[in-house]
């Protein structure tokens, strides 16, 4: 042991050599260390201060930088900072920008970072607690009718555990919903989400609101059953109660053939006051087939008009089905122009048949298409040849072979066929000679 001596009191103190070598100061007690602490390592004695400079800190705060920045640059407190700011007289910047409160309307201050990181702004608890008490009002919005429509096609309201429950399995297509809720009730402030395994992955959100609750348990909204309430009034709320349905029970057909919009359900009792709503509000024509090979109906949005017109005044939000229906509209255009275009055709068939008296087969010829296409045509707008069932049509074909016609030209005066001149021959068994032998004599 050594002997030394205390740094605050002056008594004589033994120590080992190990501390005596490693340590400054030595002290008796911890009382000693801290009066001499409290006198000596104060103001611009702290060790902190020694090595930065005063006109540093004001440099760095006066160009923009914040306290919290200049305490970890230079491992300084804020607490510190503060006060030896107050000591040099250095007026602090106020960083504080107005807000209006959202349930009295006046202006408050709030620093920055509280209005980035909070969405609602209040002057004290009781603005708070009146806003939090106020009524949830259901307009009829679109966001209002898309999220009724959600409820219907994969929503389940508890009413014990006063919480709205929808399942989806499009993970990108919940933060739309999340804002969509946010939009119509700004008081819920609890929106669960929770991931599950079911046929595959899923995520269920839940509203916990028993305000929300309490305001929708009267229209008794149940899962798969399209009771559409009163509320809804206005085509822009109907418009996304469709979006909604079609979201979460719809699908998007694109084949080669079908290229159409289905809502699919258990009850036919469903789709009718939606195809109505189709049809009286938007001008949008649909059908219901309830298929005897399936338990469910469907109804169908087909045409290139009806899915223009759906796009154009209904829409959707779900942007995986946003891109299925842009694709669907794309592709039923396409088949559109393709059938204006045959009906072109068609017309100048007709013409060509009727005005110019040419055969299918010089038809086929003249416009580059198959003679079988010409057929099909001539078969459903009636243009075929004729076949020999009148004895005047007999002596047509009797005075015009004496004349040296030949078989073709027959079926092209007369409009009978050439297959239905040799078949009316094959089954009589004689030549066209024997034939006109007969009609000579009588």
């Amino acid at each position: 042991m050594v002997e030394t001596i205390c740094d605050n009191c002056g008594k004589k103190i033994e120590r080992n050599k190990y501390e005596i070598e490693t340590c400054e100061r030595h002290f008796c007690n911890r009382k000693c260390y801290g009066k001499w602490r409290s006198q000596n390592r104060i103001c611009a004695n702290h060790p902190n201060w020694i090595d930065v400079p005063k006109n540093e800190i004001i440099d760095l705060y006066k160009s923009g930088c914040t306290i919290t920045k200049i305490s970890k640059m230079h491992h300084i407190s804020q607490g510190t900072i503060y006060s030896r700011f107050k000591k040099w007289d250095i007026l602090l910047i106020n960083k504080n920008a107005e807000i209006k409160c959202d349930n009295c309307g006046e202006k408050t201050k709030r620093r920055n970072c509280l209005i980035k990181a909070w969405k609602h702004h209040f002057c004290n608890k009781k603005c708070y607690d009146e806003w939090r008490m106020y009524p949830i009002k259901l307009e009829p919005t679109y966001s209002l009718g898309y999220l009724i429509g959600v409820i219907f096609g994969d929503g389940h309201i508890n009413l014990s555990q006063n919480r709205i429950i929808i399942t989806t399995a499009d993970i990108d297509w919940i933060g739309t919903l999340i804002t969509i809720i946010n939009e119509i009730c700004p008081q819920i402030s609890t929106v669960g989400i929770q991931s599950y395994e079911y046929w595959g992955k899923a995520v269920q959100v839940g509203i916990y609101s028993k305000k929300l609750c309490k305001v929708l348990k009267p229209f008794k909204l149940e899962p798969h059953r399209y009771n559409i309430p009163p509320f809804l009034n206005t085509p822009e709320s109907l418009a996304g109660l469709v979006a909604g349905l079609i979201d979460t029970d719809g699908c998007i057909q694109i084949h080669r053939q079908n290229i159409n919009i289905e809502l699919t359900s258990k009850y036919v009792e469903n789709l009718i006051p939606i195809e109505k709503i189709l049809k009286n509000i938007f001008e949008i024509n649909s059908k219901i087939y309830s298929p005897p090979s399936r338990e469910s109906s469907v109804l169908r949005i087909a045409g290139y008009a009806n899915l223009f017109r759906f796009e154009q005044k209904i829409g959707l939000i779900m942007t995986r089905r946003q891109n299925l229906l842009q694709q669907a509209i794309t592709e039923a255009e396409k088949k559109y122009k393709r059938r204006e275009y045959s009906k072109q055709r068609i017309e100048e068939m007709v013409h060509l048949y009727k005005n110019k008296n040419l055969s299918l087969r010089q038809i086929a010829n003249k416009l580059d298409v198959s003679k079988d296409y010409v057929c099909i045509v001539a078969r459903r707008n009636n243009l075929s040849r004729r076949t020999i069932h009148t004895p005047e049509q007999y002596n047509d074909v009797i005075n015009l072979r004496k004349m040296g016609h030949t078989i073709e030209e027959i079926s092209f005066l007369t409009s009978i066929s050439i297959h239905a001149i040799r078949e009316w021959i094959y089954r009589n068994r004689k030549p066209l000679s024997v034939h006109m032998l007969e009609a000579e004599n009588g």
